[in-house]
């Protein structure tokens, strides 16, 4: 079982990125701010399904992904 999302950002301009966790209805069900270039997410809150995760800077998206997280 799965419960962390582990995020490298090595090699990214930017030290101010925002991740967030999106379900496939687009409802955000996570948010925060990150500074560090490798940050680990708890997802133990979600109930297992797929879901979206978007990461930005204030340089504009990054990333987006889709995870299936299982029990």
């Amino acid at each position: 079982m799965k419960e962390i999302i582990n995020i490298d950002l090595s090699g990214v301009n930017s030290n101010n990125f925002k991740v967030s966790i999106y379900n496939l209805h687009g409802q955000k069900l996570y948010e925060n701010s990150i500074q560090n270039e490798i940050n680990s997410i708890n997802i133990s809150f979600l109930p297992k399904g797929l879901y979206v995760i978007k990461i930005e800077s204030e340089k504009g998206i990054i990333s987006i992904n889709k995870f299936n997280k299982q029990e």
